[in-house]
């Protein structure tokens, strides 16, 4: 008679056991479903992101075309594939990027720019100076040789910090984002004209 009732108290307890497993899932899903509709958070854009790749190819395009006018500027007065060449061109992109009429192209740049280790403005490609050092030190000109032809080469780099958020009025998670444009441009001199 005690293994009977042993025997069905451990049936009760098995039984009882498996009721309180289902009814903990039951009660997680609930809660989860609750807490889940009641907490709204936000992430960031992908537009955010895709807008500015956008901006950067547009700003290349224009960046693009101020260097083969620069470069034709100065195939007008000096041989291609020599020293002075490389020197008037850099002096022609340098004075272009300076002239008023070219301001759009800083529109982009001045945009969350980090500039030797300190973040700038809009109002600091305002100076003159700063604006010929900042394009000395991110671009650079040179001559590459590739199967006995004279390449000129353009490197540009600078580096841009910025931080992106999702919908303020929920939660959000900010995402601080460091990029590094970094730009090479290979010509050759059939390619100038």
């Amino acid at each position: 008679m005690k293994s009977i009732i042993k025997s069905k108290r451990a049936q009760f307890f098995s039984l009882y056991l498996v009721f309180l497993t289902l009814l903990m899932i039951f009660l997680s899903f609930y809660l989860y479903k609750t807490q889940n509709n009641k907490l709204q958070t936000s992430l960031v854009p992908y537009e955010n992101l895709s807008e500015l790749k956008l901006n950067e190819r547009i700003f290349e395009i224009n960046e693009k075309e101020v260097i083969i006018s620069s470069i034709l500027e100065a195939k007008k007065t000096e041989s291609w594939g020599s020293q002075e060449f490389l020197n008037k061109a850099k002096e022609m992109f340098l004075s272009e990027c300076s002239k008023q009429e070219n301001d759009y192209l800083f529109d982009f740049i001045s945009q969350d720019l980090v500039f030797q280790g300190k973040k700038t403005t809009k109002a600091d490609f305002n100076d003159l100076n700063f604006k010929k050092t900042f394009l000395s030190v991110s671009y650079s000109f040179a001559f590459v040789d590739i199967n006995n032809e004279k390449y000129i080469n353009i490197t540009r780099i600078f580096d841009k910090t910025f931080k992106l958020s999702g919908d303020k009025s929920k939660i959000n998670f900010v995402i601080d984002v460091y990029s590094k444009l970094k730009k090479e441009y290979i010509l050759n001199e059939a390619e100038v004209i």
